[in-house]
């Protein structure tokens, strides 16, 4: 059964790196969202050795006019396909996911429930339905950075996030000098060092898409440091496989591999 137990890893691109982003973005008539999405897909396209990725994406939901000034809860999830080829370049995967978010867009009425109703999948205590990973661009206006009250010094309080609802979620917050960033992770599938080591990769990778935005993906550097694969991820192979996971432990029990994740 899933616990929701999680923690939170902050942590930002770096001012060139972030400029060089949003350039591209712009040069490519692209969003920064759909920039770091097509990133993250193929950074968990790696990780986890599948090519085809299911994200999940909350939307705000308020395309009506009659919810733009109302004060409530409007959010809709909204899952995300991405099929990556490593054949094809970080260009070719932002075509596919630029066509992809604007496809979404174009249906964001549907609701998360209805969309699980109608494609029914095996459900499960232990995880989300559809998908496990999330992305989200956090938006921020700039009346909200200079926010002036009569009689009152108003400043930003920092919230205390705690628990994950998800394996694993990327949020994003563009500044307009830094791109911020907050790792979500399910403590009962990572160990803190695993997703520590996931933000040099994720940045690393970033760097390389933008050197070479036109060359197949496969030409990249692999990720340094693969991390280790969760456990839910051994016990996948130890069910499928019938084989020892680690040599020399042929009677090694899945508890005792999902301890060394």
């Amino acid at each position: 059964m899933q616990s929701f137990r999680g923690e939170h890893l902050k942590f930002d691109f770096g001012g060139e790196l972030s400029q060089r982003l949003n350039a591209f973005a712009r040069s490519q008539g692209l969003s920064l969202f759909m920039l770091v999405l097509a990133g993250f897909s193929l950074f968990l396209s790696r990780q986890f050795g599948q090519r085809d990725i299911r994200i999940g994406v909350p939307n705000a939901n308020r395309g009506r006019s009659e919810t733009e000034g109302l004060i409530g809860f409007f959010i809709n999830t909204q899952v995300l396909r991405c099929q990556v080829d490593e054949r094809l370049s970080y260009l070719d995967l932002l075509a596919q996911i630029r066509e992809t978010s604007f496809e979404a867009q174009a249906h964001q009425d549907v609701p998360f429930e209805q969309l699980v109703d109608q494609l029914a999948p095996e459900r499960s205590l232990g995880h989300n339905p559809l998908f496990q990973a999330k992305f989200n661009q956090n938006v921020v206006l700039k009346q909200e950075l200079s926010l002036k009250l009569p009689g009152l010094d108003v400043s930003e309080y920092p919230m205390h996030r705690e628990g994950a609802h998800f394996d694993l979620a990327l949020d994003i917050t563009d500044d307009g000098q830094l791109i911020h960033g907050d790792i979500a992770y399910a403590s009962d599938l990572y160990q803190r060092a695993t997703v520590e080591a996931f933000i040099p990769q994720l940045l690393g990778l970033f760097e390389a898409l933008l050197a070479a935005p036109q060359a197949p993906l496969y030409r990249l550097a692999a990720l340094p440091h693969a991390a280790p694969a969760p456990h839910w991820t051994l016990r996948l192979r130890f069910l499928t496989s019938g084989k020892p996971m680690l040599p020399g432990n042929p009677r090694l029990s899945p508890p005792a591999a999902w301890a060394t994740a």
